[in-house]
């Protein structure tokens, strides 16, 4: 992944505009970072020397499954290769089916910020996937055939290669699979091509409050629910275009904080260009525009019972609810154009960010 900076400036009520031009050379990308922690269970099945974090992403079980999306191959990882003995011939399009069943496992802590194979940075909180033979990116749906569970993944790594596994899947993704304890499980594995990847999808996930061990129930009940629209098209071999439009929304009660999140609203709309090979110099353009509109509200009425205060009005004193509420609302509206110019090893980034408050 290439680095640069990006600037922007927001005035409350307008908008602004901000040009950056930078000419770098690629830089490794950082560790994968994660904001809010808790401790990770420990144990269950996993490579030797591997297994989960000490602490994981909060609320890593509803993380979205990855939004399947038309993206240039990564040539190198087309050719056919040999490891351990064992001879792979990689799927050279997009467009070729794979259906298979067999046994999945994860990989976790051990990989987690490494390179995968075709150059990205492993997250282990990702939902992402190695497969031996998959095209590199693409996507694929896995379900765990011993509880109907399934998910969306992007693969972007080889492997695995051992024990007779077809497939393995980061920490988040076998996690949502509910298979971390046992290790593996039997899956189905479908790759979603792009006549499947040119469709919606939406979902709606609900979690009543839990119960603690002395059978109390506990303030954590949420709702949520998407819907996002990909579009892909492919007019030749070195061209591709998309476009994404993507709307959501939720809430969420936290136990021990004083506030719920009673409003998670998001809009986005994406377009994505991709030339390459235009001339002898010029080995590829890439130009994006990516809007965002993010609507939150953090409340203590919404969603539970506000505590009561005491206040005085002409003499009397009176108990009311003491109500409080946050919010945070921004539009984004980013531009990028990039030119990737051959032998200089080189890139000249057109960056414009526009910031709506």
């Amino acid at each position: 992944m290439i680095g640069c900076t990006m600037g922007a400036t927001l005035l409350s009520g307008c908008s602004s505009l901000q040009e950056v031009t930078t000419i770098f050379s690629p830089s490794p990308q950082s560790e994968p970072r994660q904001t809010s922690w808790e401790k990770a269970p420990q144990g269950g099945g996993y490579y030797q020397d591997d297994g989960p974090g000490s602490h994981r992403p909060i609320d890593l079980l509803n993380k979205p499954d990855a939004l399947p999306k038309i993206e240039p191959l990564a040539v190198a990882n087309t050719r056919p290769y040999t490891v351990m003995g064992q001879n792979f011939t990689p799927q050279t399009s997009l467009d070729e089916p794979y259906i298979e069943e067999g046994f999945a496992s994860w990989y976790g802590r051990k990989f987690h910020g490494a390179k995968t194979a075709n150059g990205e940075i492993y997250d282990m909180y990702e939902m992402t996937a190695a497969h031996p033979t998959l095209s590199l990116p693409s996507y694929a749906s896995v379900t765990n055939l011993e509880n109907g569970k399934s998910v969306t993944v992007r693969v972007n790594d080889r492997g695995p290669f051992l024990r007779g596994r077809i497939i393995d899947l980061s920490y988040a993704a076998a996690l949502k699979l509910d298979y971390i304890d046992q290790g593996s499980a039997r899956v189905r594995v479908e790759k979603l091509t792009p006549t499947v990847i040119a469709r919606l999808n939406a979902n709606r996930s609900v979690a009543d409050d839990y119960k603690d061990g002395d059978d109390k129930s506990i303030h954590s009940n949420w709702e949520r629910w998407n819907a996002d629209l990909a579009l892909g098209w492919k007019p030749s071999e070195d061209s591709w275009l998309e476009f994404r439009a993507g709307k959501a929304d939720g809430e969420a009660a936290y136990a021990g904080r004083t506030m719920d999140g009673s409003q998670f609203k998001r809009e986005s709309l994406a377009w994505h260009a991709e030339q390459k090979n235009i001339t002898e110099v010029i080995k590829k353009i890439q130009a994006q525009i990516d809007y965002s509109y993010n609507d939150h509200v953090m409340d203590n009425f919404s969603l539970r019972t506000p505590p009561m205060t005491t206040m005085k009005m002409h003499g009397m004193e009176m108990t009311v609810p003491n109500k409080m509420s946050m919010r945070v609302d921004r539009r984004t509206m980013t531009q990028l154009e990039r030119n990737f110019i051959k032998g200089l090893g080189m890139h000249k980034a057109h960056i414009f960010i526009v910031l709506i408050k």
